[in-house]
């Protein structure tokens, strides 16, 4: 942990991110009697030396989007920040 913690103190990363598509969900495939499937979720991998993580997939009434980052980088209200800035980006478009 102590090498972990060091590689965020000094910002050096072998990679700024990892940023992947699902792409276009359908959510009738996972649709069945008693039950109808309106949203999904996806668990953001557990990379502690990656600094940041998103994942977008595409539905027919938006984009479902999870986004996961270590918690000595989004600590401090930073990952919050991210998401709400990102959010007023997406609502001007």
């Amino acid at each position: 942990n102590a090498s972990i913690v060091k590689v965020h103190e000094s910002g050096r990363y072998q990679r700024s991110g990892t940023l992947t598509m699902i792409g276009k969900g359908d959510m009738e495939k996972y649709t069945a009697a008693g039950f109808i499937a309106e949203t999904a979720f996806a668990i953001p991998i557990p990379l502690k030396l990656l600094p940041f993580f998103m994942a977008l997939w595409v539905q027919k009434d938006g984009v479902e989007m999870v986004i996961g980052m270590p918690e000595l980088l989004g600590n401090d209200g930073r990952l919050e920040q991210f998401v709400n800035k990102l959010d007023t980006i997406i609502s001007g478009l």
